[in-house]
This record gives C-alpha cells, structure tokens and sequence, in this order.
C-alpha cells in the first residue's frame, strides 16, 4: 500500500508542474530586428506547446507586439523568428556553430543555440498570405487574409 501512495503522489505532484508550466503566460526576453528591417527575431519563454495555441497566441498579440517592440506589421512583408533560449558567449569553436549570435548587443552573452524555433511567422502582403511554420520548421501552414482560411500544408 506504501508503493501506490507514492505512486499516487508523485502523479499528482507531476501533474501539478506540468499544469503550473502550462499556465504560465508568454514572456518577449528581446527582440533583436535584423539588416533587413522588416525580419526579427524574438526570444521568448513559455510559447504555446500546440500548433493551434501558438497561432492563436500570435493572432491576439501581434498588435500588441508590434507597438512594445517595434516591429513593422502589415500591410508590409516581414518575416519574426521566436527562438526559446537563453544568450551564451561565443567561445569561437566548431561547437558554436550552432549559435545565432546578435551583433547589435555590448554584452559578452550575445549568442543563442538554433535548435529550438518553435515558430516562424512570415507575412506576404503580395498573396495576402500568413505562412506560419512552427516546431523547428516541421509543420507549416498558411493563413489567407481574403478568407480567413487556415490550411495545414505539412
């Protein structure tokens, strides 16, 4: 009987942290616009976990976002990365290659790891198209502004 207290215990305790996590609001650490002015990235805690979630959470903030951060939104095409990540110094080895590093910063800790994207958001004002491709690229999906439509492509 001890083991299922436990075991009961520990489920509920895991239970608690993972609802804890999921409830936690979306945090913007920085924003950094690239040459292009009209491509960002954004580092950012606690996105969405769900495809739908983080189209969602984009569709509501995105006004909102762009007047906190200064980001050119439409009618003009732009292209925002949000990265989730913490900065790193660059010690200059084959190993940071996997870095994004940001020039625009006086800090030492001026690099992010690459491997976790968990959204690209480009907009073309040409087709009226919102391309979100989410989870490191691996899923994609386009938002027709004449309809409202959103299509699953990958």
């Amino acid at each position: 009987m001890t083991n299922f207290r436990w075991f009961f215990l520990s489920i509920i305790i895991s239970g608690a942290f993972i609802g804890w996590h999921l409830m936690q609001p979306t945090e913007i650490i920085d924003t950094h616009r690239l040459n292009n002015k009209n491509s960002f990235d954004i580092i950012a805690r606690h996105l969405p976990i769900t495809d739908k979630g983080k189209i969602q959470w984009w569709e509501k903030n995105k006004k909102k976002l762009g007047k906190e951060n200064s980001i050119l939104l439409e009618p003009n095409d732009y292209r925002i990365s949000f990265w989730v990540s913490s900065y790193k110094v660059d010690s200059g080895t084959d190993q940071d290659s996997d870095l994004l590093c940001f020039d625009n910063m006086n800090a030492k800790a001026n690099c992010i790891e690459k491997d976790n994207q968990p959204m690209t958001i480009w907009y073309i004002a040409e087709k009226g198209q919102t391309i979100f491709l989410l989870n490191n690229w691996k899923n994609k999906y386009i938002k027709y502004d004449a309809t409202g439509r959103l299509d699953k492509v990958r």
